[in-house]
């Protein structure tokens, strides 16, 4: 491969692992976020079902 295909290849992966570290990072707030909005607390949750 030449020095500029490397190049592509490396930058590929990188926005690659960036990509997946951001998605996660998302996952993590909006967990945090829906637990705050509970309340973090059982007994809150099974008082409200949504499927019933």
């Amino acid at each position: 491969m030449t020095s500029v295909q490397e190049a592509l290849v490396i930058l590929l992966l990188v926005v690659v692992l960036v990509l997946l570290a951001g998605s996660g990072y998302i996952a993590l707030l909006r967990e945090r976020y829906r637990r705050g909005r509970d309340g973090d607390d059982e007994s809150a949750r099974g008082g409200r079902r949504r499927d019933a």
